[in-house]
């Protein structure tokens, strides 16, 4: 239950985004006990707005387990000749099903990036649910410390490894061996099309990190992991900069598993976008 706040320091609070660190988790059931005039009723009223609304989208996103990579598996790998950035040891961590979305960035910093032109703010504000773009890597990496600050949990944006394992998958439902096709479902690049947004069927442009292709269901775009759109829509950028995954404007040889490109952590583009992992608490 919210209980009873002072108003004053919630709105100051909220001011700072901090007010949700107290409400992670809580009920919106009750109202705030409040006194004071119109204004501060409004400006209240407009806390509570806030609060529900991160609560709603960031209850869109599921952070998925990935298993540790093992000795075994890099060895695996190796033996199938396979192109490669994962490593061992790596550990088990979390990792959102989707891209970080415009409307999730905003909930949480409460503005949206600068570089944005007229046109591009027009279209989030129509859709909050299109990827977070034109940000460098260093915005993305204040956006997982404000998340995290105000959940009380360890957001953080991957590493190349990371974001490749997170790509590619494991066989069996994600319980068996990592896969070693030219991308996560199997070698065929006419197949692309019909699980990831790319130059052939996007219109030119990016489309919500939760949109089903036309014609399928958003399972079709997932890979064993769980991941939606692990290919195609934007690059997702890791914290050394590099770019993998493919993107709207793009053709669809770009999103094979190995293929990636880096020097681009100060780089703002509208298909660069970052997907949030978390570290696990065992």
């Amino acid at each position: 239950d919210l209980g009873v706040y002072d108003v004053v320091g919630l709105v100051g609070e909220f001011a700072d985004r901090a007010s949700l660190i107290a409400l992670n988790g809580a009920s919106f059931g009750c109202q705030l006990s409040l006194g004071g005039n119109d204004t501060t009723q409004k400006r209240v009223q407009a806390v509570q707005d806030e609060i529900r609304n991160f609560h709603q989208v960031f209850g869109q996103y599921k952070f998925i387990t990935l298993p540790e990579v093992t000795k075994e598996d890099v060895v695996y790998l190796a033996s199938k000749g396979v192109k490669t950035s994962i490593r061992f040891p790596m550990k088990a961590f979390k990792i959102a099903d989707a891209v970080t979305s415009i409307g999730l960035y905003h909930a949480v910093m409460g503005s949206y990036p600068a570089a944005a032109d007229a046109a591009t703010l027009a279209r989030w504000q129509a859709n909050p649910d299109l990827p977070l773009t034109y940000t460098t890597l260093t915005e993305d990496q204040a956006f997982a410390a404000k998340l995290s600050k105000l959940t009380g949990r360890h957001f953080f944006i991957p590493d190349s490894a990371q974001v490749e394992y997170a790509i590619r998958g494991r066989t069996q439902n994600g319980q068996g061996a990592i896969t070693t096709t030219v991308y996560h479902f199997g070698d065929d690049e006419n197949e692309v099309k019909d699980r990831a947004w790319t130059h052939s069927n996007s219109g030119n442009q990016p489309h919500g990190v939760h949109e089903a292709l036309p014609g399928h269901t958003l399972e079709d775009s997932k890979n064993s992991f769980g991941l939606i759109h692990p290919i195609g829509n934007v690059w997702v950028r890791s914290s050394d900069g590099v770019v993998r995954g493919g993107a709207f404007d793009r053709n669809e040889w770009l999103a094979e598993s190995s293929n990636s490109y880096d020097g681009y952590a100060d780089g703002r583009s509208d298909d660069f976008a970052s997907r949030l992992a978390e570290l696990r608490h065992d």
